[in-house]
C-alpha cells in the first residue's frame, strides 16, 4: 500500500498520532532551551549566592596594599577620604551574573581596608563576601548581605564598577575574565563612555 494512501485513509492508530505529537513538543522544547541561552541556570540572575563555606575555599590571596598591579579607581565625585583600588587578578566570573574582585581601601589617614566582593549584575546589588588586613588572612564579613548599588558614599565605587566597567547590558561586561581584567585597566574609557551617553 502506498504509504501516502495509508496516512489518508486515517489508519493511523490514535496511540501513534499521541507519541508523535509528543515527540514533537519534546522537540521543540529542546530547541527552544539551545536557542536561548537565558534559560540555562548559569545565566539566571535569580540565583542564590554560594554560601561562606563554599566560598571560602576559593577566595583569592590577600593583596598588598602597596603592590603596584592594583588598579586605582576614582569615582569623578568623591564622598569619602579613601583612595580605591582593585585587585584585577581576583577578578572572576560566577553563576548568577555576579562578578567577584577584591577591593581595597586606603584612607588620608593611612588606615587599609581590604573586601572581597560580589557585584551581581542582573540584579543591580553588591555585598561583602570576606574581609581581610594587611598581613593576615581572610575573614568572613560580618554584614554580608546583598545591597543596591547607587552613586551614594557607601557604593559609590561599586557604582562606578558597575557602570560599564564588570557590567554592561544587564550582566558581566564579559564572561572571559582576561577581558573584564582589560576593562578594568582601562576603566576611565568604559565607565565615563556609559556615564557620558548618559547625559546625552
Amino acid at each position: 500500500m502506498n504509504p501516502s494512501s495509508f496516512f489518508r485513509a486515517g489508519r493511523w492508530p490514535a496511540r501513534a498520532v499521541l507519541a508523535l505529537s509528543a515527540l514533537a513538543v519534546l522537540g521543540a522544547c529542546s530547541m527552544e532551551k539551545k536557542e536561548f541561552a537565558e534559560d540555562l541556570p548559569e545565566y539566571r540572575a535569580d540565583l542564590p549566592d554560594a554560601e561562606w563555606a563554599e566560598l571560602s575555599k576559593r577566595l583569592p590571596a590577600v593583596p598588598n596594599p602597596d603592590d603596584k598591579n592594583l588598579v586605582v579607581v576614582e569615582p569623578a565625585v568623591s564622598q569619602s577620604n579613601f583612595r580605591f583600588s582593585v585587585d584585577p587578578a581576583s577578578v572572576r566570573v560566577d553563576p548568577g551574573r555576579i562578578v567577584r574582585y577584591t577591593l581595597v581601601s586606603v584612607s588620608d589617614m593611612g588606615a587599609v581596608n581590604i573586601s572581597y566582593e560580589g557585584l551581581r549584575c542582573g540584579m543591580r546589588q553588591v555585598r561583602n563576601i570576606a574581609i581581610a588586613r594587611p598581613n593576615e588572612g581572610w575573614q568572613q564579613a560580618y554584614n554580608e548581605a546583598w545591597r543596591d548599588v547607587d552613586p551614594s558614599s557607601r557604593t559609590l565605587v561599586q557604582n562606578l564598577l558597575y557602570k560599564g566597567v564588570l557590567c554592561a547590558g544587564g550582566g558581566p561586561a564579559s564572561m572571559n575574565e582576561d577581558v573584564l581584567r582589560d576593562r578594568l585597566r582601562y576603566w576611565k574609557r568604559h565607565a565615563y563612555g556609559v556615564e557620558a551617553r548618559q547625559q546625552q
